[in-house]
C-alpha cells in the first residue's frame, strides 16, 4: 500500500514542510531509507544520519531542528505515536482472514488441514504435517 505524505499528515495530525504529494510506500530506519520511504527522527544524536538519509520524508517533532535533512518533513507533536499510526496504515494490521491459504505459502505433500485453518504469507508446512481445526499460522513462520 502507498499513501501521499499529505494523507499521512492528515492521519497523524501533522504538518508537512516540503513536498506533500510524494508517495510513501514503506517505513525504514534513517540509515536504510530510500526514495519512497519515510523514516523518523527522535534523537539528536542521529543528526548525521538524518543529513545522509535518502528517505523521501521524515517524521519529526515540532520544534526539533532538522539540520541538513534533504527529505520533506512531517512535523508532529509525538513522533512515536505518529510513527505507529503511519505504520499501521501503510503496512496493515497483519491480521489473517478467518480461513484460507495465502498464495505465497508452500504446503507439502500429504498435509492434513483441519477446518477453518488460516495460513499467512510465506509460510512453509512440511510433508505429512497435520494442522488442527481453527489454527492460525501467521506470515513468515
Amino acid at each position: 500500500m502507498s499513501m501521499t505524505l499529505k494523507e499521512i499528515a492528515r492521519l497523524v495530525e501533522g504538518r508537512v514542510e516540503g513536498k506533500s504529494d510524494i508517495r510513501i510506500t514503506r517505513i525504514a530506519q534513517l540509515d536504510e531509507a530510500k526514495d519512497g520511504d519515510m523514516t523518523f527522527f527522535g534523537n539528536p544524536k542521529y543528526s548525521e544520519d538524518l543529513a545522509k538519509s535518502s528517505a523521501s520524508a521524515v517524521i519529526i517533532g515540532e520544534g526539533v531542528p532538522a539540520g541538513r535533512a534533504k527529505a520533506s518533513l512531517l512535523r508532529v507533536k509525538n513522533v512515536y505515536w505518529a510513527l505507529a499510526r503511519a505504520m499501521k496504515s501503510l503496512m496493515g494490521t497483519g491480521e489473517l482472514p478467518l480461513s484460507g491459504i495465502h498464495k505465497t505459502s508452500i504446503i507439502g505433500e500429504k498435509v492434513e488441514l483441519g477446518k477453518n485453518v488460516a495460513v499467512g504469507a510465506y509460510v512453509v508446512i512440511g510433508d505429512g504435517a497435520s494442522i488442527g481445526d481453527d489454527t492460525r499460522i501467521h506470515p513468515n513462520s
